[in-house]
């Protein structure tokens, strides 16, 4: 795997609109799929699409993200990492579950964009646990 702690980066990736799920919806893993593995995501919801190079800072980042939602992605890492296809990996159908709620965002809410925790618990146990300022 990779060093979360070793990235100099923000991680961008997408995901096919056909993995996307409602929230409480059923994972179903692929017969082929080995090791299925998930992680808490914050979605961001476009407001208009970019269609060429643009310059987005924290002033006019309000112009283009319309809400927030939070995005359980699942990944079958035995497709994902020996073929290096993070899409692949994480568009298989129902691999996108969102929701229950999303969050629209007022100007005045961006900033706290940079502070959020997000936490992911399976039957009541905490798997993850980190914050949007990392």
């Amino acid at each position: 795997g990779m060093d979360p702690d070793a990235k100099k980066f923000n991680m961008i990736f997408t995901k096919a609109t056909s993995c996307i799920v409602a929230a409480n919806s059923p994972v179903v893993k692929p017969r082929h799929v080995r090791f299925l593995d998930y992680e808490i995501e914050l979605g961001l919801i476009l407001k208009r699409d970019i269609t060429s190079r643009q310059r987005i800072t924290d002033a006019n980042l309000h112009d283009y993200v319309a809400a927030t939602v939070i995005v359980n992605d699942y990944s079958a890492r035995d497709v994902q990492i020996p073929q290096m296809q993070f899409y692949k990996g994480k568009s298989f159908r129902t691999f996108g579950p969102v929701g229950p709620y999303l969050c629209m965002l007022e100007a005045h809410d961006i900033p706290k964009l940079r502070g959020l925790d997000l936490t992911l618990t399976v039957n009541g146990q905490v798997r993850q646990k980190d914050s949007t300022a990392n």
